[in-house]
């Protein structure tokens, strides 16, 4: 007699298990309905189960124990044998495995450049079963030893992803957040991290140079266009200086500077009003 595992087709009422975490001992014993003989019946999606304690599947007889359910463990179960005289399979039994949030794959850990006092939009995807509406977000934020919350109205959340619009005000601002989502299973165990740094500036590398330009169109570094006047001289020719941007942030050289600028007021103004206050 052979059990094997197949990926889920839906074609049964399925079983639903909940898995918190790996390791944990959730037992399911299914019954194989058929009088079967020992030997195997081919299939090209299947993977047959045999006896493994560390994983917990203990085929035995005419039923599979099935002790350490994990997300992995969810598919159509069933058991197979052939003979002289033939094949035979029984019908599938369909498993779901429901666990709690985790990180969707490529939100684990994201470092992210932003400017004081310049709201920067922060997505959160998980994967959950159950999902949807049966999903709860929070958010937080570390700086050095201070773990807060996050209120509630920055946040904007849909089914199994999260949207935190963040303002760094300060330098204390600057740090990691955290978002955190669960569901009825369970509280993520490892939330997906955020580290807010300050943002730099891009590097600017020249494409090409048009000596040569007349009644077009003139682009220039900070990506606006300006037409050239038809009336000037026919024999003027107006360089045209194009650049390519590589930056994580979509701030030209002029933003920047003014930027570093608004900085240093507002560190002169903190310095100025700490003095006043030890005054």
């Amino acid at each position: 007699m052979v059990w094997r595992r197949a990926s889920r087709r839906h074609t049964s009422k399925p079983r639903h298990f909940k898995s918190r975490r790996p390791l944990v001992v959730t037992e399911s014993r299914l019954p194989c309905d058929k009088e079967l003989r020992d030997t195997l019946l081919e299939a090209p999606d299947d993977h047959i189960l045999d006896y493994d304690e560390s994983e917990g599947i203990y085929p035995t007889g005419r039923s599979l124990q099935l002790r350490k359910l994990i997300k992995e463990s969810a598919g159509e179960y069933s058991c197979a044998a052939s003979n002289s005289e033939g094949k035979i399979r029984s019908g599938p039994a369909v498993i779901f495995v429901q666990y709690s949030p985790r990180c969707w794959p490529g939100f684990e850990s994201h470092r992210l450049g932003a400017w004081r006092q310049r709201s920067l939009s922060v997505e959160c995807e998980v994967d959950a079963d159950p999902g949807g509406s049966d999903v709860r977000f929070s958010w937080t934020y570390n700086r050095s030893r201070d773990v807060l919350p996050v209120p509630g109205d920055r946040v904007n959340s849909s089914g199994t992803s999260s949207r935190l619009v963040y303002t760094p005000d300060s330098e204390q601002d600057f740090g990691t957040l955290a978002c955190w989502a669960s569901n009825s299973v369970g509280r993520q165990r490892v939330p997906c991290l955020f580290h807010v740094v300050h943002a730099k500036l891009g590097i600017v590398g020249l494409e090409e140079m048009d000596p040569h330009l007349r009644e077009g169109r003139v682009e220039h570094h900070l990506g606006k266009t300006i037409p050239s006047s038809p009336d000037r001289d026919s024999n003027l020719d107006i360089p045209v200086l194009r650049s390519r941007v590589s930056t994580r942030q979509s701030h030209s050289l002029f933003e920047y500077k003014r930027e570093k600028e608004r900085e240093s007021l507002l560190d002169r103004e903190e310095k100025s009003s700490n003095r006043t206050g030890a005054e």
